[in-house]
């Protein structure tokens, strides 16, 4: 039955003209990092993260496999925060479950938590700026150099940036609701916190949040 006035089918054209701008950035955001995939050759398409062979997967490995937060040598793994080893653990296991090789695996993983953190920064500036401002910024973080370097191989830093620029997304939110909006406020919190669980700078963004939320209160 038609919805708004428009006929059977029209519906899907017409979100994809309200969305154009956010399809464009995604867009642009899988190609430019699977451009860089493809074009790295010899040693540059190696994991060079020694964080991640010597700490991040052993940990993620043996806590899949039961053993609890442990280091290789036994000792508890206290050295980094848990979120990116627990981000690996859930990878491991969607490969061990699906039956498709773990390197595919974590480039699905980094190339959804690209386009999720490339559509939260277009969200985040469209709702404090303007939608043209979004796009900009969001289209310029696509192609970003040092962004796209993060994505050639597994780091921390790709599934923080999705939960920081979500906090900031909802920080937003609650910031330019009508009345207070503690639903928002509230996952501000949760996703500083998630973002504090995988690089500890986070802390430090998650005092800031509180205090801008307590102004918002006042």
């Amino acid at each position: 039955e038609p919805e708004h006035g428009l006929r059977p089918g029209e519906g899907v054209i017409y979100w994809l003209k309200a969305h154009r701008n956010l399809l464009i950035v995604q867009a642009v955001a899988v190609l430019a990092l699977v451009l860089l995939w493809t074009g790295l050759q010899g040693i540059w398409r190696e994991n060079q993260n020694f964080d991640y062979s010597t700490y991040y997967e052993p940990v993620a490995r043996r806590l899949l496999a039961g053993g609890g937060f442990r280091e290789p040598s036994g000792a508890p793994a206290a050295f980094y925060p848990p979120g990116f080893s627990l981000y690996l653990a859930g990878i491991f296991g969607v490969a061990q479950a699906t039956g498709i090789s773990e390197e595919l695996a974590l480039r699905f993983a980094i190339l959804i938590c690209t386009v999720v953190s490339v559509s939260l920064l277009y969200s985040a500036v469209k709702l404090i700026f303007d939608e043209q401002t979004g796009f900009i910024a969001a289209l310029l973080w696509a192609t970003y150099p040092f962004f796209l370097w993060l994505g050639k191989q597994p780091n921390s830093e790709t599934p923080f940036m999705v939960f920081f620029l979500a906090a900031l997304y909802a920080l937003g939110r609650a910031c330019l609701a009508p009345r207070p909006a503690w639903a928002w406020a509230g996952l501000t919190g949760v996703f500083a916190g998630l973002a504090s669980l995988v690089r500890p700078i986070a802390v430090v963004y998650a005092v800031v949040c509180c205090i801008g939320l307590w102004l918002i209160a006042r």
